[in-house]
């Protein structure tokens, strides 16, 4: 691993066997997503048809969820993104 790297790690296990991971609540944002799209996706278009699918699964509940897709060539150690792996 790079050690510019934001995965810092001593053990990799599977997501699967953390009880959190099989919550049903859309809501907690423990776990960063990565996606890979291909080169010439329109990623303001992509963004949009998410839209729908969070509505669906955080619904009315008192939290506002924001998506918005960002390049990984954007990620750098020194960011200030709030929330962003280190």
């Amino acid at each position: 691993m790079p050690s510019n790297s934001h995965f810092h790690f001593d053990l990799l296990l599977s997501l699967s066997t953390l009880d959190e991971s099989r919550s049903p609540s859309w809501v907690t944002l423990n776990f960063p997503t990565y996606l890979l799209i291909r080169e010439g996706v329109d990623v303001q278009a992509l963004e949009k048809k998410f839209e729908p699918l969070v509505f669906k699964h955080v619904g009315e509940q008192q939290y506002q969820i924001h998506l918005e897709f960002q390049s990984i060539s954007m990620f750098t150690v020194s960011s200030t993104l709030s929330g962003e792996p280190e």
